[in-house]
């Protein structure tokens, strides 16, 4: 505990305000308020948000690669057309 006389009154009379049942009373309802808050957000874990960005990066190589394949295909099948 701090040993000074001034500064044990302001927190006396900080806890004294901090324990007011008003006071209480609205902290718990800001806590609530905050919990159901955070309960309708649409959070993931580090992990699955991890998990999810490596999917994600997968599935762009992937159009990526079919997009090239899409590309020669086109280029094959022009050349097919113009040698008939």
């Amino acid at each position: 505990m701090i040993h000074n006389p001034f500064l044990n009154n302001i927190l006396e009379k900080f806890n004294n305000l901090v324990n007011n049942s008003d006071l209480v009373s609205i902290k718990n309802n800001l806590h609530n308020i905050g919990l159901e808050s955070l309960k309708k957000l649409d959070l993931v874990t580090k992990d699955e948000f991890e998990l999810q960005t490596e999917i994600l990066e997968n599935l762009i190589n992937k159009v990526h690669d079919l997009s090239l394949q899409l590309k020669q295909l086109e280029e094959k099948i022009i050349k097919l057309e113009n040698n008939q």
